[in-house]
């Protein structure tokens, strides 16, 4: 016979089966009745003696009481880490990707290869049509030293608590992915369970993003959570369309990247010259060689660089609501992820220095966060202050207040009604030379690119 303890509760075995599982205080009032049988006999008593009798075990109720005070120790399982090969050069892995998926691989590598460790490590959302790579590309990364890919979840997986001491052991999800990658492969099952529990979800979410997640309940009280994680998520396009009320939540906290559908897909495996599972083990292994190199330097003209870049961005992304410099709101946040990103860009190429190339390589995945770029379009295409557009309207009223904006006047012909035409003058507002070159960009990312979603409305 054998007494495990779990928490405060025992697990009694014989011959290798579990006979009972309970209390030393619901125990002892067995054991009792065992030798006096004038106490109430409880069912503890009777469901290990049939126990035993089942097993075929010799049952010696003082034997069984000494284990109890005295439980044995319970072997832990020892988990068995996948090996990894030796790190191959980069031209290996990136050979192999599709000409279509290369941007995107080297993408999802960088943010994967980032350090946790940090403030606000990347987090990435990745929006693709079905069946155009975006599982594929997660699934290289599959090994407990680089990510824990998850499908779906119950509540409270994100950071659980435990309600009471007989409990047994919980897991929380940011708990088991500190120092390594969170990846949802698809937040499609996630978006279509009940609005609440989407809500909370991505409540928490927000508030885990940069180290630390405090949940409080009844049974343990401050749980305190380590979030040191880089979460990539994947999404179609439909999803994120149709969910962009819970997108926008995260907006300040993930960076995304759209991915196109090919004009012609060949994932047959015939035409694959490479074995998958030898390809993840050398995508995981270069990860690990990168996570473990030096940080590269950044010059101050780069940086002057980046930062114009980033603090634009911010300013692009408020400007339907801002009216003053100082209710600008994560242009820090955005900063410190970029910068991670460029250096660790700047590993994979083999550079100990960061480049303004590597800048202009993830300056996509920033744009996709600025909403409105429709309306920042319209100005930049000469527009009245008395345009009919609300939302035009607003960010044109801001970025005047700002100093975003200069004027041209023009003189337009007006019908008078009866008094026939006249003509007068009119401010036509645009953006100002400072941000001209980076609104052209900005539209030509943003709009003038297929998604993919040939069946939109």
């Amino acid at each position: 016979m054998k007494v495990f303890q779990n928490n405060n509760k025992y697990n009694i075995m014989s011959n290798g089966v579990l006979i009972a599982e309970c209390t030393m205080q619901k125990f002892n009032r067995a054991y009792a009745f065992e030798n006096d049988t004038v106490p109430t006999p409880i069912s503890l008593n009777a469901s290990i003696n049939v126990g035993f009798d089942g097993t075929g075990e010799t049952l010696n109720w003082d034997t069984l009481r000494d284990n109890m005070f005295s439980p044995d120790e319970e072997e832990e399982e020892i988990i068995k880490v996948e090996a990894l090969p030796d790190a191959p050069e980069w031209s290996e892995i990136i050979d192999l990707i599709p000409d279509y998926r290369k941007y995107a691989f080297e993408v999802i590598m960088s943010v994967m290869a980032s350090r946790k460790n940090i403030e606000n490590p990347a987090w990435l959302g990745i929006v693709a049509p079905p069946s155009t790579g975006k599982t594929f590309m997660l699934k290289m990364f599959d090994h407990t030293s680089v990510a824990m890919l998850i499908d779906d979840f119950t509540d409270n997986a994100l950071a659980a608590g435990t309600p009471n001491t007989d409990a047994a052991e919980v897991h929380s999800m940011l708990d088991d992915a500190t120092g390594i990658n969170l990846v949802m492969n698809d937040m499609s099952s996630v978006f279509s369970q009940r609005p609440e529990k989407v809500q909370k979800f991505i409540g928490s979410l927000t508030t885990a993003y940069g180290g630390t997640f405090v949940k409080y309940s009844p049974g343990t009280g401050a749980q305190r959570h380590a979030s040191a994680t880089s979460v990539i998520m994947g999404m179609t396009n439909r999803t994120y369309k149709k969910h962009r009320k819970y997108m926008s939540m995260l907006g300040n906290r993930f960076l995304f990247l759209t991915l196109k559908r090919p004009a012609r897909l060949r994932h047959r495996e015939d035409t694959r010259t490479y074995d998958l599972n030898d390809l993840r083990l050398k995508v995981c292994a270069f990860q690990q060689d990168i996570i473990s190199k030096t940080q590269p330097t950044l010059s101050d003209a780069v940086d002057d660089y980046l930062y114009e870049f980033v603090h634009k961005v911010i300013v692009m992304r408020n400007i339907r609501w801002i009216t003053c410099w100082d209710e600008l709101e994560g242009e820090s946040r955005l900063y410190q992820e970029m910068i991670e990103l460029c250096m660790t860009r700047a590993k994979i190429q083999g550079r100990d220095e960061v480049l303004e190339e590597d800048v202009d390589f993830f300056k996509p995945l920033a744009f996709e966060t600025i909403p409105n770029v429709k309306n920042i379009k319209t100005i930049q295409n000469l527009i009245a202050p008395t345009t009919n557009n609300k939302w035009t309207k607003y960010i044109l009223k801001n970025a005047i207040k700002l100093g975003l904006t200069e004027f041209i006047e023009q003189d337009v012909e007006v019908n008078g009604g009866i008094r026939g035409t006249r003509m007068e003058t009119v401010k036509m507002y645009t953006w100002n030379a400072d941000y001209t070159e980076f609104v052209d960009e900005l539209i030509e990312i943003s709009l003038y690119h297929d998604d993919g979603d040939e069946n939109d409305e």
